[in-house]
């Protein structure tokens, strides 16, 4: 990166959640823009200066079942009620419920 080529992060109050300010430049024609307050997909293009935003992609990870039947640690994830996963961050919060843990699986395994 050259000395004239400075990146600055910035806040934009009021951004969508799930979105990310990307440039302030024109816009080419199927980006999205921050304008009025939300966000909107641009068909033809823009010679004016807009936000230029783009939906921040949700991680995907894969669970695995340890076999485990216990009371969870924090950052274990647990299948809650049979319907829905979540990470245990409160362990104390669990009390005495036993669950069945799964562990993140890490792309190099």
């Amino acid at each position: 990166m050259t000395e004239q080529q400075k990146k600055f992060e910035i806040e934009v109050p009021g951004l969508l959640e799930g979105w990310k300010p990307v440039a302030y430049r024109s816009v080419r024609p199927g980006e999205h823009v921050w304008h009025a307050g939300g966000v909107e997909q641009s068909l033809c293009g823009s010679r004016a200066s807009h936000l230029v935003v783009e939906k921040i992609k949700p991680k995907r990870i894969v669970l695995e079942d340890t076999g485990e039947f216990r009371r969870p640690a924090a950052g274990e994830y647990v299948l809650h009620s049979g319907c829905s996963f979540t990470k245990c961050n409160s362990p104390h919060a669990w009390g005495d419920t036993k669950c069945g843990i799964w562990r993140e699986v890490k792309e190099e395994e």
